[in-house]
């Protein structure tokens, strides 16, 4: 999986992991996908997840001409899907916490965010680039672009990934917490 992640050879996967809600903004993955593959004819994706807009998704889809080039694979764990994936989008609105984010560091796959608390926590220090500018699919599809198209920035992707993951483990989640909760005791 992770060799296939740096060579990158074959169609290209774009991947979508979460509630099918309006606060993840999955019309947005749908664009940005047809955006990818009006640029990059072989791309095709993965949807991970169930909720109410899926049939304004489908909808949208055949209106642009990509509904065949989606694998919808409904409500399954996130990481199920994540080995297929090339490079995850994470569309949302608004997020706290987004695990899907912290499940692809941990999968090494590189990811494409639209700008919310939740990107900015987990890829502002390190990524900075792989958060778009605004949600607009042009935006957030030239990012995809270039990851996929550059073996150099994949690569230190993947190694910015690694970090990530072992900031936001569980063990060095729980160390952070314990550090304040003993700061805050000796006050």
């Amino acid at each position: 999986m992770f060799q296939r992640r740096r060579l990158l050879k074959g169609p290209l996967c774009l991947g979508f992991v979460g509630r099918l809600v309006h606060q993840k903004n999955p019309m947005l993955f749908v664009r940005v996908l047809a955006e990818v593959v009006r640029r990059r004819q072989d791309a095709h994706a993965i949807v991970v997840g169930e909720g109410p807009m899926k049939g304004k998704m489908l909808k949208l889809a055949h209106q642009l001409g990509i509904a065949q080039r989606i694998d919808w694979r409904g409500a399954a764990p996130a990481t199920t899907g994540m080995p297929e994936m090339d490079i995850m989008v994470h569309t949302s609105f608004y997020e706290g916490q987004p695990y899907s984010l912290l499940e692809a560091c941990v999968d090494l796959l590189p990811t494409v965010a639209t700008n919310n608390f939740g990107s900015e926590a987990v890829f502002r220090p390190r990524l900075p680039g792989n958060i778009g500018c605004s949600p607009d699919a042009k935006d957030l599809a030239s990012i995809v672009l270039s990851i996929s198209e550059s073996e150099v920035l994949r690569l230190k992707q993947l190694s910015v990934l690694e970090e990530i993951a072992r900031e936001f483990s569980a063990e060095s989640m729980i160390s952070k917490i314990e550090a304040e909760y003993c700061a805050l005791v000796r006050r």
